[in-house]
């Protein structure tokens, strides 16, 4: 009886001791994990070099209601530490049995010839020793700075390209002429008949064959004055020349 006795005390002792560790607030056991719900957004989804973009931050963890806690929470961005926050009083942070944090931090553009950043990050929470991770990343289009189109040397007639540079990093890209009307050049005939267009963009002015159609006869000629006519496709040019007829046969 007096064992018992002694069991039971023992076992209310350790009851009343796990109670008053947990309502001061020391560690959880181990295993117990957090789940945080939280967003990092930026406030524009595109960057010139050299500028930045700001990042809107927001998470909130789950705690009891009641008791003191210790809790602890870090944000990193790629490698870096943006926010923290560690709160130790009754209830602190604690809205709802939620605690929270959140703010605003940038992060600068580097000077990279790619078209895209993206920034990786990790955020760290602790409450009462239950540990809660979360990762995410988002991305930002580069704003280059480039400078005018120029054409592209070899490139000529339809596939005739201009190409920029950015005078940052150095990151080119390239688009097809936007051609207007293709007129005739005077002077070219025959086998040598060309037409040209003007680019809007960079003002080169390339050329390229005259695309004929079909001989047609020429209405209202005949004999030795017999004539024929065809005509280009693209700029509507024609030629004619004197009819080539075989052998008189009776």
């Amino acid at each position: 009886m007096k064992r018992t006795a002694i069991g039971f005390t023992r076992r209310m002792a350790c009851l009343l001791l796990a109670v008053f560790l947990a309502a001061w607030g020391f560690p959880a056991p181990a295993g117990a994990v957090l789940t945080p719900l939280g967003s990092v957004t930026p406030d524009s989804t595109e960057a010139a070099h050299g500028g930045s973009v700001s990042i809107d931050y927001f998470f909130r963890i789950p705690v009891p209601a009641e008791g003191s806690h210790m809790l602890t929470f870090t944000l990193y961005m790629d490698g870096n530490w943006v926010g923290s926050a560690q709160q130790t009083s009754a209830n602190s942070a604690a809205v709802n049995g939620e605690a929270i944090l959140g703010g605003t931090a940038s992060r600068t553009i580097p000077d990279t010839n790619a078209e895209f950043v993206t920034f990786n990050w990790t955020f760290t929470s602790d409450v009462n020793g239950a540990v809660g991770n979360m990762d995410g990343s988002f991305t930002v289009r580069i704003l280059h700075a480039f400078g005018a189109w120029a054409h592209v040397a070899g490139t000529g007639g339809w596939d005739c390209r201009h190409a920029r540079t950015c005078t940052v990093c150095g990151a080119s890209e390239s688009a097809s002429c936007e051609l207007g009307p293709w007129a005739h050049v005077a002077g070219t005939g025959g086998a040598d008949s060309r037409h040209e267009a003007a680019c809007s963009v960079c003002g080169a002015v390339p050329a390229a064959p005259c695309q004929f159609g079909a001989w047609a006869h020429v209405a209202g000629t005949g004999g030795a004055d017999s004539r024929h006519i065809r005509t280009c496709s693209v700029c509507n040019a024609t030629e004619t020349a004197a009819c080539t007829f075989s052998p008189w046969t009776h």
